[in-house]
């Protein structure tokens, strides 16, 4: 007889090998329902999915002027190239063709505004709520353990808040893009103001004391991997007003007395005086800063100063006339008072004006300016 089959032996190796079949398809599929969770993961943390979104919501419009938010105007600034008009009730972002990408509810008389590029951070001054927005969504929404007195924000999402607490007069919490903390200084100063640099791995800071009933400044550095501060430096008889990093990783104090320039280490590179002046604004463009500067009450004189990387006067401008704001765009300069709006070049020589009453806020993107009227926002 011929060799016999055996059928048993035969079913049992087809059952094995369908198994195996089984096992690898369903292993497969198990890998890529994997490899799709892990993809959107990183979509979401990477921002991916939330900058298409805001891509999408800025498509359209029909271009300036358009119409001008009701109430009070409150701040005006950009979201990159996207214009951010604050007002007693809503902040609106319109993209550079006039349409409204988002309005946004729940601001008011208190609402302070900080934005980069992508990004918008609200709360109310005495509040513990503040809000994280980007054109299209809320990113985040939450209450801080304690009032919060000031906030800060850098170009890639970091942002730090400014509280007291029960125990301490200041308290700074600092957290990344993804909305982790990463590090707390509690101070027993009061805590005027804070500064994340570009890179978000260092903060500047200032905070205000007294001594001999003498009002103080002191102005710190400190690097998120390291629990004391770099550097403490002591500023007698001055009241510091802000503290502001540049894209090089240096960073300004502005006070009552001098607009002073740190490298990122806190070493002092150099300083302008004021001189006795009030400073009633202040615009960053670059490594150049531009002041306006006010004499004594008596005689109201203002100045345009406009520094240089190092602190040197590049131009300066006795104006005669009151400005109410300035703006600092790529190639002019800008004032606005009660007549309308005045264009300087990058020497503080006149260039042109545009005459019109009731302008209640003017800001720069890039070579345009945008002007608030009574009715309309309108381009110059």
């Amino acid at each position: 007889m011929g060799n016999q089959v055996d059928f048993n032996k035969l079913r049992k190796r087809r059952q094995r090998t369908q198994s195996v079949k089984r096992l690898l398809a369903l292993g497969i599929i198990l890998a890529a329902v994997g490899g799709i969770v892990a993809l959107n993961n990183f979509f979401i943390k990477s921002g991916v999915t939330t900058r298409l979104s805001d891509a999408v919501e800025s498509f359209g419009g029909s271009g300036y002027p358009v119409p001008v938010p009701g109430g009070i105007i409150r701040d005006v600034k950009n979201v990159g190239k996207d214009l951010a008009v604050l007002n007693d009730t809503n902040l609106y972002i319109f993209n550079k063709n006039g349409k409204v990408i988002t309005s946004l509810q729940q601001m008011g008389d208190q609402t302070v505004l900080h934005v980069n590029s992508d990004r918008v951070l609200t709360y109310d001054v005495g509040s513990k709520k503040y809000r994280i927005y980007s054109r299209s969504k809320t990113l985040l929404e939450k209450e801080h353990g304690f009032s919060l007195l000031g906030a800060d924000m850098n170009g890639r999402g970091d942002f730090a808040l400014i509280s007291s607490t029960a125990q301490y007069a200041g308290q700074v919490v600092v957290y990344d893009s993804q909305f982790s903390a990463i590090y707390e200084w509690l101070s027993s100063d009061l805590v005027a103001d804070v500064s994340i640099n570009p890179k978000g791995n260092r903060m500047a800071a200032i905070s205000l004391a007294t001594r001999g009933g003498e009002i103080y400044s002191v102005v710190y550095v400190f690097d998120f991997n390291e629990p004391k501060e770099l550097k403490r430096l002591e500023l007698q008889d001055e009241m510091a007003l802000g503290v502001a990093y540049l894209g090089d990783g240096r960073f300004s104090v502005l006070t009552d007395r001098a607009y002073r320039l740190y490298s990122g280490e806190g070493v002092e590179e150099s300083s302008y005086s004021l001189g006795g002046r009030q400073v009633l604004a202040v615009e960053r463009s670059g490594k150049e800063a531009l002041l306006l500067l006010q004499e004594s009450a008596g005689n109201r004189v203002q100045e345009l100063v406009l520094l240089d990387s190092a602190c040197g006067e590049q131009a300066v401008l006795e104006l005669g006339y009151l400005a109410k704001d300035i703006a600092f765009g790529d190639r002019n300069i800008y004032t606005l008072a009660d007549t309308g709006v005045t264009t300087y070049g990058k020497s503080l020589e006149p260039k042109g004006s545009l005459e019109m009453r009731g302008i209640s806020g003017i800001h720069a993107i890039g070579s345009k300016l945008y002007y608030l009227g009574r009715e309309e926002i309108n381009v110059l």
